[in-house]
């Protein structure tokens, strides 16, 4: 048992061979970096490859993110606006912008 142990060690784990060749796996780098929004499955059709760069991103550490949602102008801000333009109506902005 000592045997295999020592032999698992030495040689390590094979593990799955890997789809995309390193020039590959730049190039979905690449195009993540410029393009940060971009999903794998895009990815993978834009640089024609034959298969999901989910895993290139991840070894990567980079990973899925969500774009901010921009906060709606509501009834308040809305009111707020019009009123300050109403106490503004008559200023001299020459006199502001210069």
């Amino acid at each position: 048992m000592n045997n295999i142990k020592t032999i698992l060690v030495t040689v390590g784990r094979a593990g799955r061979t890997l789809l995309l060749e390193e020039e590959d796996e730049n190039r979905v780098v690449e195009f993540i970096t410029e393009y940060s929004f971009s999903t794998s499955t895009k990815i993978k059709a834009e640089l024609q490859l034959e298969c999901a760069a989910r895993g290139v991103l991840h070894k990567n550490d980079i990973h899925h993110r969500k774009p901010a949602q921009k906060v709606g102008i509501t009834a308040g801000h809305t009111a707020a606006q019009l009123n300050s333009a109403n106490e503004n109506i008559n200023r001299d902005w020459q006199k502001v912008i210069s």
